[in-house]
C-alpha cells in the first residue's frame, strides 16, 4: 500500500528545500519570490534548466486542491533525476502554491482534524470520512415545494463541516494572528459553522483567484442582485455575493481590482512573455477534481486583435498537446468552450500552450483525493508524471504537427469554408486512426524538422474529401429526421387537443395506455389518412380539413363514458412480449433494413448535443412511460431528464468517434458500435439530473436519486439495462443512467429474477 500524501504548507516547505539541498542531476533553484500576499506570504518561484523555451506549472490555485501542489511537488523531484532533459533547450518554472493564504487556512484546518500524533492508518480512515461525508452533501437532492428549493435544507451545516465542531481554534493559524483573524470575522459576520475553513479555495480576503477577472459576468450579475447569492451543492450554506470561501470574483463589485496573487502572476508571465530569446511554450495549470482536461481556447476577439494571437493554431497544439498527454493520464479532453470568465481563459490565449489538467476524479477536497493512497498513486500521480515528460520530450513533434494540420485545414477550406473546429478535432483523430504506419512516418519526419512531404497532405487531404462526401449523406438523413419531427411535433399537438375536449365531457379522463392503444388503431387502422396528415404537415401544407375527418373518427371510436369498443391488448406471457423485448448488442446487432418505430422529439432545457443541430429523440411510448416515471420522481424531491435516447447509426459511429479520442480503446466498453447500440431501437435513455439547480449529464452512484431510480423505474416499464457485476454477461460496464423500456410485465418480471435481457432471451429460446 502506498503513502497517505498529505502535505500542509510547511510540509510543502521542507520538501522543496530538501529538493534544493540535494545532489541531482537537474538542480532545483529558488528564484525571488513572484510576490506576496496581502498577509505578507511570498509566492514562491523555482526553476530548472536554463533553456530559452520556458514551461510553467502552477499548483493551488484554489487553495482547497491541495493535491496539485502535492503533484507539483513530485514533478519538481521527478524532473530533478530525469536525465533526458535538455537543461539547455528548456527552463521549467515551478510555482507550487500560487495561493499560499488559502493553502494554510484549509491545512491548518485539516491538521487538527487529522491529527498531529495519529498513525498513518487512522488519518487514512478519517481522510475516507471526510470523503464520504463531502460527497454526500454534494449530492443531497433539493426538496421541491411549488416549484422551489427549500431553503433550510440547502443553508443548513453540511455533515463534512460537522466533522470541525470540536476543533481547538487556539491551535489554529498561531503563526498568523492577521490572518486568522480575518478569516474569523468571515465565519462570524455570516454566520457559518467553523468546518467552512477546512475546503476553503478563496484568498485571506475571500476572494476566489481564479474568478478575479474584469470580464468575469459575473461581477455584474452580484452587484445587481438585491438577495444573497448562494453558492450550491457542498458549499450551499455560503455566499458569492460577500467575500467567503469560494465563487467570490472581487471585493467591491463596481470597482474591481486584481488580488495580489494575481498580479503576480499576471506580471511573472507578462514579463517573461517580452524577455530577449525567451519563449513561454506551455503553461500548466493544475486543479484537483473531475479527471478531465481543458485545452480549448475561447474565442476572445479583443485579446486576438490586441495581441495578434493566431486563435486556430492554438487550438490545434492545445487539443494535439492534451492527446500527447492522455496517452499516459487517459482523462477525458473537454472540447467545447468554456466561458470567458477565468483567468486561466485569459492564460490560455495569451501564453504558449495551456492545459488546465484536473487530477483526480475522486473530489471531495482537500483531503477526499488522498483518501485512497493506492488510486492517488497509481491514477493520478504516476500517469501525469509521465504524461508530463512525455510532453517535453515530444515538444517540437507537437510544434511542428500542428502547423502541417494548419496546412492542411487550409487546403480543405478552399472547398469546404464551413470546415469548423469539431471537423478539425476529427481530422486530428483520423490521421492517427486510418493510417497508422503513414502516421509513424510523419511522427519521425516532424519530429527532427519542419517541413513534410506534399504527397502526406494530399493523402490526408483526399482521406478528408470522403468523410466530407459522407458527412453530407448525414445531413440528408438528419433532414428527413426533422421532418418526421415536425410531424411527430404537430400530429401529437393536434391528439392532446382533441382528448382535452373529449375529456371535459367524461366523467373520468381517458388514461394514458387509452391514449397509447388509440394511436396505435388510429396508424394501424387508417393509413392513408396518417400518410396524408403527415405529408402535409412535412412541408408545411394546410391539414384543416384532414383534422376534421380524424378528429370524427375519433369521437366515433370513443362513446361519452365508455370505452368497451376500444380494442384491448390481449394479456402477455413474461416469456413472450412485443417488440419492446429486442435484444441488442454486439452479438445481436440490428438488420441493415431496421427502422424504429414512432420517433417523437423531446425537451430537455439542459441538453447539449455531441454535435450541433442533433435534436433530442425517443420512442414514444418510452417517452410516455418516462413522463410518469419523471412525475414520481418530482413527488419523491428528484428532478430527472432524458439526457440521450434515439440515435441514428451515423450518429452513434459519431459518438464512438468522440469516446474513442478521449478514452482510447476503452472507449468500445462505454459505446456501442453502430447498428449494435440499443440507441437506435428507441428504446434506451440515458437520464440526468438536476440537483440544488445544478444539472448532471449522467446519473451515478454517489447520488440519492440513483437508489430510488433502481428500485422503481420497473413500476414504468424500464429496467437498469448494464447493471452491476453483470459485464460479463451484457458485454458493458455498468451504467447506473442507462434504462431500457422493455414493457410493464417484463420490466417487472426481469426485476423479480435479476435477469438482464440477455439471460432473459437465453431463457426464453430455451422454452421454445
Amino acid at each position: 500500500m502506498h503513502q497517505f500524501q498529505y502535505l500542509n504548507y510547511q510540509d510543502i516547505k521542507k520538501r522543496i528545500n530538501d529538493l534544493i539541498s540535494a545532489d541531482s542531476p537537474n538542480k532545483i533553484t529558488k528564484e525571488k519570490p513572484l510576490g506576496y500576499s496581502e498577509y505578507g506570504l511570498p509566492i514562491d518561484h523555482y526553476k530548472i534548466g536554463n533553456g530559452p523555451k520556458r514551461i510553467v506549472v502552477s499548483g493551488s490555485y484554489h487553495a482547497a486542491e491541495i493535491i496539485t501542489s502535492i503533484f507539483v511537488v513530485r514533478l519538481m523531484e521527478e524532473m530533478s533525476q530525469n536525465t533526458s532533459f535538455n537543461q539547455n533547450e528548456y527552463t521549467i518554472d515551478f510555482i507550487p502554491i500560487v495561493n499560499p493564504e488559502g493553502y494554510l487556512i484549509t491545512t491548518e484546518m485539516q491538521d487538527l482534524y487529522l491529527g498531529k500524533d495519529t498513525s498513518e492508518e487512522e488519518k487514512i480512515a478519517r481522510a475516507k470520512v471526510y470523503w464520504a461525508n463531502y460527497r454526500a452533501d454534494a449530492g443531497i437532492p433539493a426538496k421541491v415545494k411549488k416549484g422551489k428549493l427549500e431553503e433550510s435544507t440547502l443553508r443548513e451545516k453540511k455533515t463534512y463541516q460537522a466533522l470541525f465542531d470540536n476543533v481547538n481554534l487556539e491551535n489554529y493559524l498561531v503563526d498568523y494572528p492577521e490572518l486568522k483573524q480575518n478569516v474569523l470575522n468571515i465565519i462570524h459576520q455570516n454566520n457559518y459553522p467553523i468546518g467552512v475553513l477546512a475546503a476553503w479555495t478563496a484568498n485571506g480576503s475571500g476572494i476566489d483567484l481564479s474568478q478575479n477577472v474584469p470580464f468575469n459576468p459575473a461581477i455584474s450579475t452580484l452587484a445587481s442582485s438585491k438577495e444573497p447569492v448562494y453558492n450550491h451543492l457542498a458549499y450551499a450554506n455560503t455566499r458569492k455575493d460577500v467575500p467567503g470561501p469560494i465563487n467570490t470574483p472581487c471585493r467591491d463589485f463596481n470597482h474591481f481590482f486584481f488580488e495580489s496573487e494575481n498580479l503576480a502572476m499576471l506580471n511573472f508571465l507578462e514579463n517573461l512573455s517580452h524577455e530577449p530569446d525567451q519563449e513561454i511554450i506551455a503553461y500548466f495549470n493544475y486543479h484537483s477534481v473531475m479527471g478531465k482536461m481543458y485545452q480549448r481556447p475561447v474565442k476572445e476577439e479583443g485579446m486576438l486583435n490586441l495581441y495578434g494571437i493566431d486563435y486556430e493554431k492554438k487550438i490545434i497544439e492545445n487539443y494535439i498537446s492534451s492527446k500527447t498527454f492522455r496517452g499516459q493520464n487517459a482523462y477525458d479532453i473537454i472540447e467545447s468552450e468554456d466561458p470567458y470568465a477565468y483567468i486561466n481563459e485569459f492564460f490560455r490565449l495569451r501564453y504558449g500552450i495551456n492545459i488546465q489538467v484536473e487530477l483526480s476524479r475522486m473530489g471531495s477536497n482537500p483531503i477526499g483525493p488522498l483518501a485512497d493512497p493506492d488510486t492517488f498513486e497509481t491514477i493520478t500521480v504516476k500517469p501525469n508524471l509521465e504524461a508530463f515528460k512525455n510532453f517535453v520530450k515530444n515538444y517540437d513533434f507537437i510544434k511542428n504537427y500542428a502547423t502541417f494540420i494548419k496546412e492542411l485545414v487550409d487546403e480543405i477550406r478552399k472547398e469546404h469554408p464551413d470546415f469548423d473546429i469539431l471537423n478539425i478535432y476529427d481530422l486530428i483523430d483520423r490521421i492517427g486512426r486510418e493510417n497508422p504506419s503513414l502516421y509513424t512516418k510523419l511522427q519521425e519526419e516532424l519530429r527532427n524538422k519542419d517541413n513534410h512531404n506534399a504527397h502526406v497532405i494530399s493523402y490526408f487531404y483526399q482521406l478528408l474529401q470522403e468523410k466530407l462526401k459522407s458527412d453530407e449523406k448525414e445531413n440528408e438523413e438528419a433532414k428527413r429526421l426533422d421532418l418526421d419531427s415536425k410531424f411527430n411535433h404537430n400530429f401529437h399537438a393536434f391528439l392532446i387537443k382533441i382528448i382535452e375536449e373529449l375529456n371535459e365531457k367524461r366523467k373520468e379522463p381517458i388514461s394514458g395506455i387509452e391514449i397509447e392503444i388509440l394511436i396505435d388503431n388510429l396508424f394501424r387502422d387508417y393509413p392513408e389518412l396518417i400518410a396524408k396528415i403527415k405529408y402535409q404537415l412535412q412541408h408545411e401544407l394546410p391539414v384543416q380539413e384532414l383534422y376534421q375527418e380524424l378528429s370524427g373518427i375519433i369521437h366515433n371510436q370513443i362513446k361519452m363514458g365508455n370505452l368497451m369498443n376500444l380494442p384491448k391488448r390481449p394479456k402477455i406471457n413474461p416469456l413472450d412480449f412485443p417488440e419492446v423485448d429486442l435484444l441488442v448488442n454486439k452479438e445481436n446487432p440490428l438488420p441493415e433494413n431496421y427502422i424504429p418505430t414512432n420517433i417523437i422529439e423531446v425537451k430537455n432545457p439542459y441538453y447539449k448535443s455531441f454535435f450541433p443541430g442533433i435534436n433530442l429523440q425517443v420512442n414514444k411510448e418510452t417517452n410516455m412511460a418516462f413522463q410518469l416515471l419523471k412525475e414520481e420522481a418530482l413527488k419523491e424531491g428528484y428532478e430527472l431528464w432524458i439526457d440521450s435516447g434515439y440515435r441514428t447509426s451515423s450518429y452513434q459511429e459519431k459518438v464512438l468517434n468522440h469516446y474513442l479520442k478521449t478514452m482510447g480503446e476503452e472507449a468500445y466498453q462505454k459505446v456501442a458500435l453502430p447498428k449494435t447500440s440499443e440507441h437506435e431501437s428507441g428504446y434506451a435513455i440515458d437520464l440526468g439530473t438536476v440537483i440544488d439547480g445544478k444539472y448532471f449529464d449522467e446519473i451515478t452512484d454517489e447520488l440519492p436519486v440513483t437508489k430510488w431510480l433502481h428500485e422503481n423505474c420497473y413500476k414504468y416499464g424500464f429496467i437498469v439495462r448494464y447493471p452491476k457485476d453483470k459485464e460479463e454477461i451484457t458485454g458493458f460496464k455498468y451504467e447506473p443512467w442507462h434504462l431500457r423500456y422493455v414493457g410493464l410485465e417484463l420490466a417487472k418480471y426481469l426485476h423479480e429474477t435479476g435477469l438482464t435481457l440477455e439471460e432473459y432471451h437465453r431463457e426464453k429460446s430455451l422454452k421454445k
